[in-house]
């Protein structure tokens, strides 16, 4: 995919937002193999992101910089991108990119243990992505709900979460 990407940002007629969402992709998808790399190509997505007057792009950058974040070890940096993204959601009407950073939100939750928010961020997440056909993504929210009912023992639950997130993820 990284290939792909970076053909992608080879093409000279590539407009700044569509530039900006493919560096965002290619941090993301570059973190395995050079985080450093992939944190300079993730904020080099977001300088460019914020000279646009929609929020989309600097949003779903700081989003995918909250990733890495928690990736590298670095959760109060993490929490500074994630705010900040979601001030960047008010600037945007994209309910898939708006969901994404929601979702985000609630696995940071998660990942620090404060199950309440997780779960609250996280349905707020499916409202934004209800009917948009982001399987992907609507599949991934379903299957941290599910980690954190799995977390609580509550097999009822875990088991309704994880189905969905299989329905989800065959889309």
């Amino acid at each position: 995919i990284q290939d792909s990407l970076k053909t992608v940002l080879r093409n000279p007629n590539l407009s700044p937002e569509k530039k900006a969402m493919t560096l965002s992709h290619l941090g993301r998808n570059m973190y395995e193999i050079d985080m450093s790399t992939a944190l300079r190509i993730t904020n080099e997505a977001l300088q460019l992101s914020r000279k646009f007057p929609d929020g989309q792009y600097a949003a779903f950058a700081l989003a995918t910089l909250t990733y890495l974040n928690v990736q590298g070890d670095s959760l109060v940096q993490a929490q500074k991108n994630i705010d900040s993204a979601l001030i960047y959601t008010s600037k945007s009407t994209n309910r898939v990119i708006n969901g994404y950073v929601w979702l985000r939100k609630g696995w940071l939750e998660y990942i620090v243990n404060n199950t309440t928010k997780s779960t609250a961020s996280l349905f707020k997440a499916l409202q934004l992505l209800e009917g948009q056909q982001a399987y992907a993504y609507e599949s991934l929210v379903y299957h941290y709900l599910a980690s954190i009912y799995a977390d609580l023992k509550d097999i009822k639950n875990l088991k309704k979460y994880t189905r969905l997130s299989l329905d989800l993820a065959y889309q």
